[in-house]
């Protein structure tokens, strides 16, 4: 999905040939995930086909952001724009519409892609974490989010078979948030050569 369909909202295809240690990352299947990284990193961009890749096999996304804000600016800028440039996911949008009668939604909340969904919501509003039954959970910028609505998000995963979550941040303070998440895995470091060789 990555690499053949998305587009980012600059549209440009995705490449790993400067980001090699991403390639892992796409590569992984575990249940559970705590990444900490820096910015600008490109594990956002990896997070949206992810997202969308799942959605097209039925499966329905609970993706976290920090603000409600925050959450509208991203899907306007980074989900819309992906959308508008891939004419793959333009399809599986206007099948979904077609699917559901014109009913399907198709707003800065709520997104379908095949048979799935990805809700979009904003942690600093319990408003969004009600009433949506996930699969799989994505808290992006996990230190910036409200922490006791996160505990809200894992409870919209209670009834699916999958129940997978992937929580991505940059670290702020030791013992919180991500850091807590990724002390508690299996610690995976990447280590990236740089042109003085070390």
């Amino acid at each position: 999905m990555a690499i053949n369909h998305h587009r980012t909202h600059k549209n440009k295809k995705i490449t790993l040939k400067n980001r090699p240690y991403l390639k892992e990352i796409y590569f992984d299947n575990s249940a559970r995930m705590a990444i900490m990284k820096s910015t600008q990193c490109g594990l956002t961009e990896y997070l949206i086909p992810r997202a969308i890749s799942r959605s097209s096999q039925g499966r329905s996304q609970f993706y976290v952001l920090p603000t409600i804000e925050l959450k509208n600016i991203f899907v306007k800028n980074r989900i819309d724009k992906s959308i508008s440039y891939s004419p793959y996911y333009k399809k599986m949008v206007n099948e979904a519409k077609e699917d559901f009668a014109q009913k399907s939604s198709d707003s800065v909340s709520l997104k379908h892609f095949g048979d799935g969904a990805i809700r979009f919501v904003g942690s600093n509003s319990t408003v969004g974490f009600v009433e949506f039954p996930a699969d799989d959970l994505i808290i992006d910028e996990k230190d910036k989010c409200d922490q006791d609505s996160l505990h809200m998000a894992e409870e919209r995963l209670s009834a699916s078979e999958f129940k997978t979550i992937i929580e991505v941040s940059n670290p702020t303070v030791e013992d919180f948030g991500i850091h807590t998440s990724f002390m508690a895995s299996d610690q995976c470091h990447w280590f990236i050569q740089h042109d003085c060789g070390h």
